[in-house]
């Protein structure tokens, strides 16, 4: 039976009211992360993974370049990960 191989997931998160945005990311513990994320203060309890974000940035572009730069850290370092092209809502604590 193989391993299950570890993979990141990356996707964008909307404030409420719609202004402000910014990269989440998923990575298995012990995985490396991009610069300009940092650990969430939300994690779940039973997760083999953790959630990075960055900060919050109005509008959507800044977000996304750093999301597109996620998935670019992780293709260099021949590491799978999901790009998830959907703008989720935050995670609650």
């Amino acid at each position: 039976m193989r391993a299950k191989t570890p993979y990141a997931e990356v996707w964008l998160e909307m404030a409420s009211g719609g202004r402000k945005y910014r990269a989440a990311l998923l990575v298995p513990e012990g995985h490396e992360y991009p610069d300009g994320f940092h650990l969430s203060e939300i994690q779940g309890e039973n997760s083999t993974s953790q959630l990075y974000v960055t900060d919050w940035h109005l509008g959507i572009v800044k977000a996304k370049k750093a999301a597109e730069g996620a998935a670019n850290f992780y293709t260099e370092r021949k590491i799978k990960f999901l790009f998830f092209r959907e703008i989720r809502p935050p995670q609650e604590v």
